[in-house]
């Protein structure tokens, strides 16, 4: 259980403000709600799956210093990682997590920081190796999910899905 996510590098960008826009020049039309409308799922999935950021090593902080120096334009931004920060302290680990699972748990899967912790509870079942057919969410009815081969769609309280829709 846990999909792509156990293998991923753990970089977990938000998309920025103005990536919700229009960009006519490209022929890009913009999306239909914008940043503010998916900041809260973006503050429950940065705690949901400790996102958090790390120091750059001396090496790389030295190089960085002398290019923003150079041109002040460049804007350095810390990477969002799905990284316990005890990873450093597994070396074996720290030095290969970009697409490699993580056999201590210092990664932020899907399994371990989701699944795991609603496994158990009376409103949600796990369906593995099902597709997944449609998720169904409406603000006025609870959530519900259908898959290829269920007979019928159970209502529940929140759905997390790693499968792709069905073709």
């Amino acid at each position: 259980m846990g999909g792509k996510t156990k293998w991923y590098g753990a970089a977990l960008f938000r998309f920025r403000p103005v990536e919700f826009e229009a960009d006519p020049d490209y022929g890009l039309l913009g999306w239909p709600f914008g940043y503010e409308e998916l900041k809260p799922y973006y503050d429950e999935a940065t705690e949901l799956l400790r996102i958090t950021t790390f120091q750059n090593e001396p090496q790389l902080q030295a190089l960085l210093d002398k290019i923003t120096t150079a041109e002040p334009g460049w804007k350095l931004h810390p990477l969002p990682l799905g990284l316990s920060h005890d990873i450093v302290n597994h070396p074996e680990e720290a030095k290969h997590f970009d697409g490699f699972a993580s056999p201590s748990g210092l990664k932020s899967d899907s399994e371990r920081n989701l699944i795991d912790h609603i496994r158990d509870k009376p409103n949600f079942t796990l369906l593995a190796g099902t597709p997944v057919a449609e998720l169904i969410a409406r603000r006025a009815i609870p959530a519900r999910s259908s898959a290829s081969n269920a007979t019928t769609a159970r209502p529940t309280r929140q759905i997390r899905s790693c499968s792709p829709p069905a073709p």
